[in-house]
């Protein structure tokens, strides 16, 4: 992986790995914030972040170095993304994207 590559196998691994606990946890936070404006942004950009994210899965993935190649990465990864677009698409339909009030 392009970020913890230099670190090694099992260091890489590691940091990868543990760096998804406090990650999900401030993600946890703020998509179930009492404000409106704040939790409507925070899964906005969520639902972009999955976009974004198989997009870059998919650039690396001929890459010989990749390794997300199995059933269950294609599903998360991929998955993720689709239901993040379908969140998007139906935000769009239901708001036209204005603002939270």
């Amino acid at each position: 992986m392009p970020l913890v590559n230099s670190l090694g196998d099992d260091w890489g691994n590691f940091v990868f790995i543990a760096a998804h606990v406090p990650l999900f946890a401030v993600i946890i936070a703020i998509v179930s914030s009492l404000g409106l404006r704040t939790r409507r942004l925070a899964r906005l950009a969520i639902c972009g972040f999955l976009l974004i994210h198989a997009g870059l899965h998919l650039w690396f993935s001929s890459d010989p170095a990749y390794e997300f190649d199995s059933v269950l990465s294609g599903a998360l990864i991929y998955g993720g993304a689709a239901l993040g677009g379908l969140y998007l698409l139906l935000d769009y339909l239901n708001t036209g994207w204005r603002a939270a009030e």
